[in-house]
């Protein structure tokens, strides 16, 4: 709990409490995400899981209640950081709940000079490393790359190839599978693209002379599709694997058979939450960023039924870190750069018939 450890100030919840009636009181919590645009997916996602979390609860004991404000970052900094200051300044926030690394890179100097707690669903830790007012929602990126690297020893695939868009999340997982790579494996091609380029048909040909029997796709959203129906015309299919942009049907669909073998690793998401999900929203897509803000919307639930004892943001953020909600796996940690973050169990998919399902038990036996 280092992270944490800074003395609070009189956290503006309270001036803004006053004499008010327990009943009327709310936590006013920001949710800034990708609402529109090529993103959409997750940050409807998000919103679901929020939701569900919200209409599942026992909201009885006279806790104060969450209320959620909606702003749509458009996966861009400038939005995200537009959007911050309007839930600060005009809706009046006590805490943020921001999703996607160029938000997050945006916001979190501001939020940090202004001692404003933010919860970050940033895969990349860089923005939040050292900051006492930032804390991530996932995973870091070396936990990822292990469980993919340990998939590709089993088969002895060892010369691996990139290709990865200019993005701050797909160069974090970039990051994340170099610094995990052993003597024995070896990153032989990188290819950086632009987020807005789709013909990919030039570096396919480049991967195929550089003879990689692995190939990492760090592509957006729309890209992916267009890669694996391209290299379905090339000829070229190495084992190939990728991010949590692969757990989408609408993606699948769209690479036309491109992506049958394709693995990734991901968030395990229990089968009570599959399926209580599936049965209001009748999808599955990003199904794990609906689970992680879901974990989220509960530790925020429990934290304000503690709020009036609590004397600022730095101990509401202690209370975010150490509240026992029912994800009893989700750990929090903050032992590596000083990044406060929760740890969810990980776990390897594969794409097969149209969709993404898990690995079979022991997926790390060569075939």
């Amino acid at each position: 709990m280092g992270h944490f450890n800074t003395a609070g100030f009189v956290f503006a919840l309270f001036l803004s409490l006053g004499t008010a009636n327990a009943e009327d009181r709310t936590f006013k919590v920001g949710v800034s995400a990708p609402l529109s645009g090529e993103l959409a997916e997750y940050g409807t996602a998000v919103r679901n899981g929020i939701e569900l979390e919200s209409e599942n609860s026992d909201r009885s004991g006279g806790c104060l209640q969450p209320e959620y404000l909606y702003e749509d970052n458009r996966y861009s900094g400038t939005d995200a950081l537009t959007s911050f200051q309007k839930l600060r300044q005009s809706d009046h926030i006590e805490l943020l709940f921001l999703w996607g690394e160029p938000p997050l890179n945006a916001v979190a100097p501001v939020a940090e000079s202004n001692r404003f707690p933010v919860l970050a669903m940033s895969v990349d830790p860089t923005p939040a490393e050292h900051r006492q007012y930032i804390l991530r929602t996932i995973n870091r990126p070396e936990d990822y790359a292990r469980l993919t690297l340990n998939f590709l020893r089993a088969k002895s695939l060892s010369r691996i190839g990139v290709i990865k868009s200019e993005d701050s999340f797909m160069s974090a997982m970039h990051r994340g599978l170099e610094s995990s790579l052993s003597s024995a494996e070896e990153v032989v091609a990188t290819f950086t693209v632009d987020p807005g380029d789709t013909d990919f048909r030039a570096i396919i040909l480049k991967l195929k002379q550089s003879r990689v029997d692995a190939l990492a796709v760090y592509l957006l959203p729309g890209q992916v599709a267009n890669f694996y129906r391209q290299a379905l015309t090339l000829q070229f299919s190495p084992q190939t694997f990728g991010t949590d942009v692969f757990e989408s049907e609408t993606e699948i669909e769209s690479a036309a058979g491109g992506m049958e073998g394709a693995v990734y690793p991901n968030v395990v998401v229990p089968e009570e939450f599959r399926s209580k999900y599936f049965s209001k929203y009748q999808n599955v897509n990003q199904l794990t960023y609906a689970y992680n803000a879901y974990v989220v919307a509960q530790r925020i639930r429990l934290t304000a039924c503690d709020l009036p004892e609590l004397s600022g943001p730095i101990e509401i953020l202690n209370s975010l870190a150490r509240v026992n909600s029912s994800a009893k796996n989700v750990e929090f940690k903050d032992e590596v750069n000083d990044d406060a973050h929760y740890a969810f169990p990980l776990s390897l998919k594969v794409i097969e018939r149209g969709s993404f399902h898990d690995v079979a038990i022991n997926p790390f036996v060569k075939k």
